[in-house]
């Protein structure tokens, strides 16, 4: 991309050099909260390639993609599927409601598929709660919840089901 305002477009990747790859290294090391100036925006988009490399750069570079331009949607795609696999903790991030593409909240369920039973069992009230912020019922996330709910029905099975019930209660309690 090239910088426009608040507006990027794509132009050709560069090659970095000492001081962008610190600034990348700051940028990658800050928290799911940080805010993406348009300087780190920039930095992150032209050197998307060299990003690849460091599984951990992919939310940033997911947040400085212009989600309604489909050039750069394509692109986000097309290298998410070259992208080096996140350690299932890591992949946690991409199920906020800031990444809303179905692709990038897939990949997420993929990379969480790596958890053992009794790590998933530390996240399931997360993982529960982030069931709201998918577009439909039928997505990734809820099939991956219900088939690990299946294969271990005494821990995980259990707590999705007692976690959605509270949800569901809250829900009904906020609306009345």
């Amino acid at each position: 991309y090239a910088f426009d305002g608040d507006a990027f477009y794509f132009e050709f990747p560069k090659e970095w050099d000492q001081s962008d790859k610190k600034h990348l290294n700051r940028v990658v090391a800050q928290g799911p909260l940080y805010e993406l100036t348009p300087e780190d925006k920039r930095l992150i988009v032209n050197l998307r390639y060299q990003c690849k490399s460091k599984p951990r750069a992919l939310a940033k570079f997911l947040q400085a993609i212009d989600w309604s331009n489909p050039d750069a949607v394509r692109e986000a795609h097309s290298l998410l599927a070259d992208w080096g696999a996140l350690e299932p903790k890591d992949a946690l991030e991409l199920l906020d409601a800031r990444y809303a593409d179905q692709r990038v909240r897939t990949y997420a369920v993929e990379c969480l598929d790596a958890m053992s039973d009794e790590e998933l069992e530390l996240y399931m009230l997360q993982l529960v709660q982030v069931l709201k912020y998918e577009q439909f019922h039928d997505s990734a996330l809820a099939r991956f919840l219900m088939v690990r709910s299946l294969q271990c029905p005494n821990v995980i099975g259990h707590l999705f089901f007692w976690y959605l019930k509270v949800n569901r209660t809250f829900f009904l309690i906020i609306t009345c």
